[in-house]
């Protein structure tokens, strides 16, 4: 199997990415995808706490089903 996150392979594409989009364009890239990667875990955070407080309500008014009768 490829192992893809190999150091020299990492090298290469920050390398490859350096000589496309120059220094500059790739620290605001860079800063862009730090902003994005943190506004989704806090998405991702809100989420979880949401659908959390969302199943504990419906666990607390949960009730049985009535027998039928038959």
């Amino acid at each position: 199997m490829l192992d893809l996150l190999h150091p020299a392979h990492l090298l290469f594409v920050v390398l490859v990415a350096l000589a496309v989009f120059g220094p500059s364009r790739l620290i605001e890239m860079s800063r862009n995808l730090g902003r994005i990667l943190r506004d989704i875990q806090a998405y991702k955070a809100e989420l979880k706490d949401e659908l959390t407080s969302t199943t504990s309500e419906v666990e607390a008014d949960k009730k049985p089903f009535p027998e039928k009768k038959g």
